[in-house]
């Protein structure tokens, strides 16, 4: 027979009381109906990602009652920061990536608070799914937000501070053609990349793709393409930065990477610089965008970067592939016809890469034969990835069919161990968008 101190050990934890019930659903309400006034009335859009539109907030613009209702819940927003974003989401994928981006926040303050020079990461608040009302879910879509009828995704995090690399770089390149730098601080962005490509003859997409992957296979060659020109072009007129910088963006990544976890979306844009790139007093560096994160135990793999979709395989970019950008323009090299400066890596590789076109595919004497020798090209190193691009290329040049890529793919597949493994995915990438 059970005692009464049994029975009430073995009892279920009793609900909460009624008011505790009524309380907590009230400071929810409040969240949500503070979250639309800020984006409604407040917040004005700064920036669009691949998964999000960023508005930012005046601090001073955030209503008390947010704050207690923030207070109440666990979150305290801080004041020692000007402004906070808000980043607005289709709902159910807000969540995951405010989990992402806690998980690197954590780390890279752990480290921080042990010694270590590693850049920052804007302190995530809160993520939310919320309903609004209907004139504020058209001025969501207005701005581009993919939110689902009256629902939207919602995280509030700290403003990172400064401008992208990939806009510095741009803003450098018109600096270095003999633009003024009261004429290109007042530029839209559209318009300094609109300049710089068209000052260095960027290529375009044609969209000569019969599907999806095929266009996904052109857009990335060509982005590639011009990248190489805008480093090659920087390099070849000598604009250097500090060693540091480099340094402080690796070890940021491999942090992370001890910490179990793959950033993936490790772009120019993604790093904000406040600060001058070349000065003398070393910038501060935020990296933002944890949309595409993952966790992960053991090696990194190559197919930790991939992603099924209905298009095929989405090829991530290396975490670290950002961190030789930077690298390229710290290197020097005594002689050479640039003036000393290194040509990028980038654009040495690519400058191979031609070589080898016009001995090897040009020369060869049939469409397959040209397969093999790429095959035998990109199978080495980390080029695997490219190997499709060069099938394309092949393919819009007339020298092989759609068809005898798909054939070649599916007898390249039958025999994987006569090439290296990392070619399998995109062999199989290949293979689904010739299909």
């Amino acid at each position: 027979m059970r005692t009464s101190s049994e029975t009430k050990r073995s009892l279920p934890p009793a609900d909460p009381p009624d008011d505790e019930r009524t309380k907590t659903k009230e400071i929810e309400r409040l969240l949500d109906v503070h979250i639309e006034e800020l984006l409604d009335r407040v917040a004005f859009k700064i920036n669009e990602g691949n998964n999000g539109v960023i508005f930012r907030v005046p601090v001073f613009e955030v209503p008390p009652a947010l704050k207690d209702a923030l207070r109440e819940s666990g979150v305290d927003l801080e004041t020692d920061r000007v402004f906070k974003v808000l980043k607005v989401y289709a709902p159910g994928v807000a969540r995951r990536e405010f989990e992402m981006q806690q998980r690197a926040y954590l780390a890279l303050e752990q480290a921080r608070q042990g010694g270590e020079q590693v850049a920052r990461i804007p302190k995530p608040f809160f993520a939310r799914d919320i309903s609004v009302a209907k004139t504020t879910a058209e001025k969501l879509r207005r701005s581009g937000s993919k939110i689902e009828g009256n629902k939207a995704g919602v995280i509030m995090m700290d403003f990172a501070e400064g401008e992208d690399l990939a806009t510095l770089l741009y803003k450098e390149a018109l600096r270095r053609r003999g633009y003024e730098d009261s004429l290109i601080e007042n530029m839209p962005l559209d318009e300094i990349m609109e300049q710089v490509a068209s000052q260095l003859k960027f290529n375009r997409p044609g969209g000569k793709g019969r599907s999806e992957a095929e266009r996904e296979f052109e857009k990335r060659k060509i982005e590639m393409e011009n990248a190489d020109k805008l480093f090659a072009f920087l390099a070849n007129a000598g604009f250097k930065i500090d060693a540091a910088l480099p340094t402080v963006v690796e070890r940021t990544i491999r942090t992370l990477h001890a910490a179990g976890l793959l950033w993936r979306d490790g772009h120019e844009r993604n790093i904000m610089i406040h600060g001058s790139l070349s000065g003398s007093e070393a910038p501060t560096v935020h990296i933002i965008d944890f949309g595409g994160s993952r966790t992960f135990a053991g090696k990194i793999t190559p197919e930790l970067y991939q992603d099924e979709t209905p298009f095929g395989i989405h090829q991530s970019r290396d975490d670290l592939d950002v961190v030789r950008v930077l690298r390229q323009f710290v290197e020097k090299r005594e002689n050479g016809a640039n003036g000393g400066a290194a040509l990028p890596e980038r654009a040495r590789a690519r400058i191979e890469k031609d070589k080898f076109f016009k001995a090897r595919v040009e020369g060869a004497g049939s469409g397959e034969r040209a397969l093999k020798h790429g095959l035998a090209f990109y199978g080495t190193g980390d080029q695997a990835q490219l190997f499709p691009l060069f099938a394309f290329a092949l393919l819009e040049k007339g020298r092989v069919s759609r068809e005898q890529i798909h054939a070649f793919a599916a007898a390249q597949l039958e025999r994987p161990d006569a090439f290296s493994a990392t070619l399998i995915k995109p062999l199989q990438e290949l293979l689904a968008a010739t299909a």
